[in-house]
């Protein structure tokens, strides 16, 4: 369920408070810094063009009217912008990326507390901007290794995870 965002000007946007989708949350941190920076109240960003313009907003009143009808998937798909954006220098843009992945970094070191596992679990990388190929691949894979983790490399069918969890496999 999304809940109302604590950000005035974005108030009908969700608040992601778990990490299921970075796509979401990157997208959600990029829109965020755009209104923020062009409401003067950030410094300024290539993000406040490069999200207004994939919006058709002007204004961050645009936006905000665009967040009363947004989807899970019309968010993320603002992440691309986020990343072109990094790739190009932009500070707020490459801070995002990096609370990305230490977001997902401490979402594993959680998961594993909460679970009793012991030693060096596998991560498993599964989405857009994780799975091989993606732009968070390389520094998510080197902070889970040196937070004690063994990202697993190989391309992972999330079906077969779900069969195995299903069947019972993982069960020790």
């Amino acid at each position: 369920p999304w809940q109302l965002a604590a950000d005035y000007s974005l108030a009908a946007l969700p608040v992601v408070d778990h990490w299921r989708d970075v796509g979401i949350w990157v997208g959600l941190s990029g829109v965020r810094a755009a209104v923020r920076a062009a409401e003067h109240r950030d410094q300024e960003t290539a993000l406040t063009p490069a999200i207004f313009q994939a919006l058709s907003a002007e204004t961050p009143q645009d936006v905000f009217q665009w967040s009363k009808t947004a989807s899970k998937a019309d968010v993320a798909a603002l992440a691309p912008r986020v990343v072109e954006e990094a790739d190009r220098g932009d500070e707020a843009a490459r801070r995002i990326l990096a609370l990305a992945v230490d977001g997902l970094v401490r979402h594993a070191r959680a998961l594993t507390l909460t679970l009793d596992l012991a030693g060096q679990p596998e991560v498993a990388l599964v989405g857009g901007l994780i799975e091989s190929g993606g732009p968070l691949r390389i520094p998510l894979t080197q902070s889970l290794e040196e937070a004690g983790f063994q990202p697993l490399l190989d391309p992972i069918s999330p079906v077969r995870g779900a069969v195995r969890i299903a069947l019972g496999a993982d069960r020790g």
